[in-house]
């Protein structure tokens, strides 16, 4: 009773006696099997001989009973019988032992022809038969046992459904059933295929199609879906996620078979549901090819691909080193128009602020983290940089950049073992960037301010004018952004009446300042104040010669360099859009919400791209996976639908903006 209740609630070799069995196992494994070898061998005797041989059948089975077991000892030993788990036993293992008792009853055919002469022929194949009857049935008949224990046994953990009855189904179904400190509970299989429906895998039914999961969820409580269905297409996954997104039903994935290939599947390989399953592989295959690649495969005019790639500094990367994918969402973005917050981006601020304080949650500032808090490989909260101070929380979201949270707020140990070290390797900084901030005393319309971006350019070559960031300090020959805050805004005036500001962006590296990184905000010295100053001129200059009018009428300016966004932002480089948006990035598995750390999710530009809308879209991702479900669904229902005067506006806005590209 005691194995019993060992073998139904918890793992037996844990207990005290399992460990017993383990050190002594090969020792129990060889003398169980001479018992059967002896016991097989006699047994084969008497069937042969009756009662009134029993004399000559007695002398002869001891004479040649030491020849057997020494002979089937030696030949098992070569065929890795000792070795395997009788819990995992299968077919490979069946066959070794039929080998294994062949070729042992062929090398005792030929001790018998020379020591044993007119030795009965019917006992060779007698005691072959069983030899195999034993050895092999014992094996089957403990492992069919204890899964029938294990089957009994009081359901513990998650219930969970298996999308798909093919062979990595069918594989995975194994392991969950051979290792119990998973603490999962296959329900039965989903498929497609109808005839299937009714058919049981190793005692599992197949439950029918995708149709009628939302049948079998309420027969049944069901934790999780896996899915291991190589014929779902993303468009399909998608629709399958989101038909279930109110229940708390969780999505995993098995990797795609080229992932897996050589290796058998295994439970640890299932991951959350990521965005790239749900885009697919033609959108990836646009992700991991450069911008210059493909343009050029469209067009060989380089002033047309220069005029297509105007924006590349939203997003910090020329077109040969930038994945295409991010210059299209940009590209689609602006053709549409862009979007400014109305009073500002304090506004963001005052929209989420209420959220969080009336779901009990609280806003610090000035509140610098030391690192993330990790029990037993779970994120359990942070430490404060301050005071030492450990705020304890169930789940830890980090938006401070894959970089900054693996490399140097999560324990070294932990990130060595799970080898995100290693991964960050994958992964570059992306471009620093000066920001001159300008102040007229005058209005916008007195000004003549415009109310779109414009990006400035020494040539043609993005290329060259983005290689020339990275030489000799000059602001005059990098590529410039100048943008017109109060223009845009039309509560502007009202909150500063008779006044305007603009915004003059450079790309410059890090390397430019590297040598006052060790001091202090507003303490950096005089050189450094006057270097700044001298790249501040070059950059009203480039503001003039656009916007000529400009001259004469600054009433103030402040120039922000790569060392003001490390101290604001931790960026050690500091660096404007996290990690560079190469091919490369979105060819790392790892930049998603989820991390091998329970309890420890991922957010901002890093998970989906740079900029405002990026890192919006990566929130929600985020939200999802910690809740388990599709939120976006959700979201573009709560939406408020625009009126039919604002809808018609935004349609002529659309053509506009289409006809201007």
């Amino acid at each position: 009773m005691g194995l019993r209740e060992d073998l139904r609630g918890r793992n037996f070799l844990d207990t005290p006696f399992g460990h017993s069995v383990l050190r002594f196992r090969r020792v129990f494994i060889v003398s169980s099997q001479i018992f059967l070898i002896v016991f097989g061998y006699f047994l084969a005797f008497s069937l042969r001989f009756d009662a009134a041989e029993s004399d000559y059948a007695g002398r002869l089975f001891w004479r040649s009973a030491p020849w057997i077991i020494l002979i089937k000892i030696a030949v098992f030993y070569y065929f890795d019988l000792y070795r395997g788990w009788w819990r995992y036993v299968g077919m490979d293992d069946l066959a070794d032992i039929i080998r294994a008792s062949t070729v042992s009853t062929l090398a005792f055919i030929v001790v018998a022809v020379f020591f044993f002469p007119g030795f009965p022929r019917s006992i060779f194949v007698i005691d072959w038969f069983i030899t195999i009857t034993f050895i092999g049935g014992i094996r089957f008949a403990l492992r069919a046992f204890r899964e029938k224990l294990l089957n009994e046994r009081t359901p513990m953990g998650s219930n969970v459904l298996i999308y798909g009855s093919r062979q990595i189904g069918v594989e995975l179904l194994k392991e969950i059933r051979n290792n119990e400190a998973l603490r999962l509970n296959v329900i039965g299989f989903i498929d497609d295929f109808a005839p299937k429906k009714g058919f049981k895998i190793h005692g599992v039914s197949i439950l029918g199609g995708r149709e009628e999961i939302p049948r079998i969820l309420e027969r049944h409580k069901v934790d999780e879906i896996i899915i291991t269905s190589p014929s779902l297409k993303p468009k399909e996954l998608k629709d399958l996620i989101s038909r279930f997104r109110e229940t708390n039903v969780r999505f995993k994935i098995v990797p795609p078979m080229a992932d897996i290939l050589n290796e058998r599947v295994s439970v640890k390989q299932l991951r959350e549901v990521s965005v790239e399953d749900l885009l697919g592989r033609k959108t990836l295959g646009w992700a991991t090819r450069t911008t210059r690649e493909v343009l050029e495969s469209l067009t060989r005019n380089q002033r047309l691909i220069a005029v297509l790639t105007g924006q590349f500094g939203d997003f910090g990367l020329p077109p040969s080193r930038s994945s295409f994918l991010v210059h299209a969402m940009v590209a689609n973005h602006y053709l549409d128009g862009g979007y400014y917050p109305v009073g500002g981006s304090g506004v963001f601020v005052d929209a989420i602020a209420p959220v969080i304080k009336a779901a009990a949650g609280r806003l610090l500032i000035n509140a610098e983290v030391a690192g993330i808090v990790v029990e037993g490989d779970s994120a359990v909260g942070v430490r404060m940089a301050r005071d030492g101070a450990v705020i304890r929380a169930p789940v830890v979201i980090s938006d401070a950049g894959v970089i900054n949270t693996f490399g140097r707020l999560l324990p070294h140990d932990v990130a060595r073992r799970h080898r995100l070290e290693k991964a960050l390797a994958a992964v570059r900084p992306s471009v620093a960037h000066l920001c001159l901030y300008v102040g007229f005393r005058e209005s916008a319309r007195a000004l003549r301010l415009p109310r779109h971006n414009i990006w400035v350019y020494r040539d043609e070559d993005h290329d060259r004018g983005f290689a020339a960031a990275g030489g000799e300090p000059d602001a005059a020959r990098v590529p410039v952004f100048i943008s017109f805050p109060s223009a845009k805004d039309p509560d502007f005036e009202r909150r500063h009446p008779g006044r305007a500001t603009v915004d003059v962006v450079a790309l410059a590296p890090y390397a430019w300042f590297e040598r006052w990184q060790d001091t202090h905000w507003k303490d950096r010295g005089e050189e450094y104040e006057a270097f700044k100053n001298e790249l501040a001129q070059q950059m009203l200059e480039r503001l003039y010669e656009q916007l000529p009018q400009l001259r004469g009428k600054v009433d103030r300016y402040e120039l922000s360099t790569p060392l003001t966004t490390r101290h604001f932002c931790n960026y050690a480089q500091g660096e404007i859009y996290g990690i560079a948006h190469s091919p490369e990035r979105f060819r790392q598995r790892f930049l998603r919400p989820a991390t091998p750390i329970r309890g420890l999710y991922l957010t901002g530009q890093d998970i989906v791209s740079c900029g405002v809308g990026g890192a919006l879209m990566a929130g929600v991702l985020t939200a999802s996976a910690i809740l388990r479900r599709n939120l976006l669904p959700a979201i573009r229902q709560s939406a408020p639908r625009p009126a039919k005067d604002e809808r018609k506006a935004d349609a002529a806005l659309s053509a506009t903006g289409r006809a201007r590209a």
